[in-house]
């Protein structure tokens, strides 16, 4: 019964040397292996959609910002480079997560002193070869989509309206202009990052080396974002007027020949009605707050000729 027992003791010894390294090994090191895979996809969509977001709203004038603001009918192209969000992109999103973010740092790109230690097989090799040159490529502004070309045919024909009308505004000396249609505010991003083949392990003996996959996985991490940015966003107060006024006719009429006729008129007939500190061609209301109701506000409001300013 002693020596049933103690062979039976054997045989479970080799079952559970067996089953680890032909089951348990692998599996502790697949698990993981996988887990770190899915970070690096995450990290491939965090990058593209910073590229995309990232390329739409820097401008090359920093000054573009309030009356003026025209970058769309200037064509301007964004400040940074499409090689500069590239490498920033990354930098931020394919570096170990410890290292703050920094604006000026970013710019130089990916750097291989700081690899992300999570990616990594089990012996030590990086996941990725070479980060700093990863294929990264940023495309825009590109056309709106539009299969029907319904909305890029109205938004034509506005935008040729508004031009003419901002002609002539600007003939007369009128501050305004609306110039911020954008049939071509499409920007795309996209990332392909190949991933290293695992390593192979030793499940029993060095010359016994098993591949940790059953065959090569030929990975691949792509990711592409877009965004569409087709609606336009005020600097500031001063800028809202400005573009507001470029789509009001009667601002054609807010200039000094007018202005000079009214004061004339108003003089030589009873009332006062005509007279350019009562008839605004053109006049656009904010409709801010009024200061009295905001608590801290040390502006004041001025009123004359029935219009209130502040």
């Amino acid at each position: 019964m002693s020596r049933a027992f103690t062979s039976q003791r054997g045989q479970a010894m080799t079952e559970f040397v067996i089953g680890a390294a032909f089951v348990m090994v692998p599996l502790f090191i697949i698990v993981p292996t996988v887990g770190k895979y899915i970070d690096m996809k995450l990290a491939s969509h965090q990058a593209a959609r910073y590229g995309a977001w990232e390329y739409t709203v820097h401008y090359r004038d920093a000054d573009d910002a309030s009356s003026g603001f025209d970058a769309v009918a200037r064509n301007r192209l964004p400040a940074k480079p499409q090689a500069r969000v590239g490498r920033e992109a990354l930098r931020r999103y394919y570096s170990d997560t410890a290292i703050a973010v920094s604006t000026a740092g970013d710019r130089g790109g990916y750097r291989e002193a700081d690899a992300n230690p999570l990616w990594v097989y089990h012996d030590g090799r990086p996941l990725y070869r070479a980060p700093s040159r990863l294929p990264v490529a940023a495309q825009g502004p590109g056309a709106t989509p539009d299969p029907l070309y319904l909305s890029r045919g109205i938004l034509a024909a506005f935008d040729g309206w508004a031009t003419l009308l901002g002609s002539l505004l600007g003939a007369v000396g009128v501050d305004a202009r609306f110039d911020a249609d954008n049939m071509k505010g499409r920007f795309a991003f996209s990332i392909d990052a190949p991933v290293q083949e695992a390593a192979s392990y030793t499940p029993l003996r060095v010359a016994n080396r098993k591949p940790l996959f059953l065959q090569p996985l030929g990975l691949r991490m792509q990711s592409r974002a877009a965004v569409l940015t087709d609606a336009w966003g005020a600097g500031d107060a001063a800028h809202a007027l400005y573009q507001s006024r470029g789509l009001v006719p009667t601002a054609l009429l807010d200039n000094p020949l007018v202005r000079t006729a009214q004061n004339i008129v108003s003089v030589l007939l009873p009332g006062s009605e005509l007279g350019s500190d009562k008839l605004r061609f053109g006049y656009v209301n904010a409709d801010e707050v009024n200061p009295e109701r905001r608590p801290g506000d040390a502006r004041t409001t001025a009123c004359e000729g029935g219009y209130c300013e502040y």
